[in-house]
């Protein structure tokens, strides 16, 4: 029976770096999901004070790339048919790459939410 107590100690010293492991994994991964969040809750932000803006008939003073500052790269795209229009916000995920060109939606199965956030409104206001 000698040395089973240190036997002992070494499976508690493994068993307890492994759930570190684990416990530090998720504090990883909570930390992108609310970087992400925090990116895609500004861009909703951004797209709806220019679809009111739009709406607005005003002259357009704002500069969307100083008003967006964490949101690296960030690109809006404004199209309007038919009295409906679309307010696309895109940006770099993780600061890296190009923002995409078309604001897809996600593939299931995927870890990495899209880069970008489309807001629909009417165009046209009602008499």
């Amino acid at each position: 029976m000698a040395g089973s107590s240190l036997l002992e100690v070494a499976i508690a010293l493994l068993l307890l770096a492994g759930a570190t492991v684990g416990v530090l994994g998720a504090q990883l991964a909570m930390r992108h999901v609310e970087a992400d969040l925090s990116r895609r809750a500004q861009a909703w932000r951004l797209a709806d004070s220019r679809a009111e803006l739009a709406r607005s008939e005003s002259v357009p003073t704002v500069d969307w790339a100083r008003a967006a500052p964490d949101l690296p790269g960030a690109r809006f795209d404004t199209s309007a048919r038919d009295g409906h229009a679309l307010v696309t916000v895109s940006w770099r995920r993780g600061g890296h790459g190009a923002a995409p060109a078309v604001c897809k939606p996600r593939v299931s199965g995927t870890r990495q939410p899209a880069g970008c956030v489309a807001l629909a409104y009417a165009a046209e206001l009602s008499p």
